[in-house]
């Protein structure tokens, strides 16, 4: 409501709070909680793309970062599209582990790992059904989770990035 516009007066009888030091007490708590999103959300980050390419991101500007991190949460299980919004709409729907604008960072490997494990067992069900097609999109998938894996494990390691 303080951000708004709304004054501090109304606010006080609207949650009904006996005095105005308890509305101060709220938005101390709320500088924080802002300031701790700030600096997390505008640090550096390393990823991985899917042919194992390591590269970095700074964020420059608060907003833009926070709207696309919000806006390609949807669009992505996990990991982060880092497609020019500006481009047609996406051809990998629902196959973000094939697509090129596609980056993990170390926050995805337990689920990188998960992924791994199911694919696997995908390719041993197509093995045992004969189902040749379907094993050799999975193995290729099972690759470029294997490398993606690797380079995440040891991403400070790479230290000349693009």
């Amino acid at each position: 409501m303080t951000n708004a516009g709304v004054r501090d007066l109304i606010i006080q009888k609207y949650l009904r709070h006996r005095s105005l030091d308890m509305q101060r007490h709220y938005k101390h708590i709320l500088k924080q909680v802002l300031g701790a999103e700030y600096e997390e959300l505008m640090q550096e980050k390393k990823y991985v793309d899917i042919t194992g390419l390591v590269s970095r991101h700074q964020p420059k500007n608060p907003i833009t970062e926070f709207v696309r991190r919000k806006m390609y949460q949807i669009t992505t299980q996990y990991g982060e599209c880092h497609r020019p919004t500006l481009k047609a709409p996406c051809p990998t729907v629902n196959a973000c582990w094939r697509c090129e604008h596609w980056r993990a960072s170390t926050d995805d490997l337990v689920y990188l790992k998960s992924d791994l494990q199911r694919v696997e067992s995908e390719i041993k069900i197509a093995e045992d059904l004969g189902m040749i097609r379907q094993r050799q999109g999975l193995e290729s998938d099972r690759n470029n989770l294997i490398n993606l894996i690797k380079r995440l494990e040891n991403i400070d390691d790479y230290n000349s990035l693009d």
